[in-house]
Order: C-alpha cells, then sequence, then structure tokens
C-alpha cells in the first residue's frame, strides 16, 4: 500500500507544480522540463535523463487544457483583470504557548488566491486523488475545509476580507 501512496504523493506534487507555473505564465516548455515536474521531487538533484517521468507530456497537455479553461470560469467569475497567486504562503502566529514563552507559528500555502477586479481574494485550494469529492469520507471533507477555513481566518486576522474560497480536485 505505501508504494500506491508514495506513488500518488509524486503526482500531486508534480501536478501542483505544473499548476504553479501555468498561473505563473511559464511556457510549455518550460513546464515539460522542469525538474518537480518531470520527478514529483521537488528535492530531486540528479540527472533528469535517467529518471522516467512522473506525469506523460500528454497528461501534461491534458492538465494544461483544463486550466485554460478554469482561468477562463474564473476571469468570467471574478472578472477580467483578475489576478492569480499561485503558492500564496500564510503565516501566522498561535496564541499557544510553545516551549517557553515563544509563540506557535502556523504556516500554510494557498494553492491559488484570485484577486477580483475589487482586490477582494478568493481562496482556492486542490488535492490531487483519484476519487470524487463525494466519494470521499466525512472525515477527510471536514479536514479539507477545516484547512480552507483556517487559512480564511489567518488572512481575516490580516484585514484581509476573503470573499469565497473553494476546494477542487486536480
Amino acid at each position: 500500500m505505501w508504494p500506491y501512496w508514495a506513488g500518488l504523493g509524486k503526482v500531486g506534487t508534480a501536478m501542483h507544480r505544473v499548476a504553479e507555473m501555468f498561473w505563473l505564465g511559464e511556457s510549455t516548455i518550460s513546464i515539460l522540463n522542469d525538474s518537480v515536474v518531470i520527478t514529483g521531487d521537488d528535492s530531486f538533484t540528479g540527472d533528469l535523463s535517467s529518471v522516467s517521468p512522473v506525469l506523460s507530456n500528454d497528461t501534461i497537455h491534458e492538465f494544461l487544457t483544463y486550466l485554460n479553461s478554469l482561468k477562463t470560469t474564473l476571469q468570467a467569475r471574478h472578472g477580467k483583470n483578475c489576478k492569480f497567486r499561485p503558492e500564496y504562503p500564510v503565516v501566522a502566529k498561535s496564541s499557544l504557548p510553545v516551549k517557553g514563552n515563544h509563540k506557535a507559528h502556523i504556516i500554510g500555502i494557498i494553492d491559488l488566491v484570485v484577486e477580483d477586479e475589487y482586490g477582494i481574494p478568493h481562496i482556492y485550494d486542490y488535492k490531487t486523488s483519484d476519487k470524487d469529492m463525494d466519494e470521499w469520507g466525512a472525515i477527510k471533507r471536514r479536514s479539507y475545509m477545516a484547512q480552507l477555513g483556517l487559512y480564511r481566518r489567518i488572512l481575516e486576522s490580516y484585514g484581509i476580507n476573503v470573499e469565497g474560497s473553494t476546494l477542487g480536485i486536480l
């Protein structure tokens, strides 16, 4: 079972990297040649020519087609001039003490923040899954929704009012 999850994790890492590069406006050639996309490992430093790619070129092209369609949908929803901010870091201090007087830091990375034409952010988080969301167990769905709620609360603690948050499957 573990090799299955390790393989799925590499696919998820590669898919997230493709999405990040897409939202940053990188070229298809850059995406196809990216070491994280090829290996599914963000710490890989070896020879790429000896690696069997995690995602096929056909899969990457199909995913890019999907992302282009999603971009059109998001622009229709949030305005043609909306801004896409992938891999948006969120940091907050907790009120819970950890070892002495130091406070814990909660760090998260929002997969995509779309800032609409009025400057209002909308949170989009995506998960890699071989199942539809309605096939997930209740605990899994609730944990992901709690993650979105946490991101929203952290942003709002900085005075950033979030209009909405959405979970999607890659």
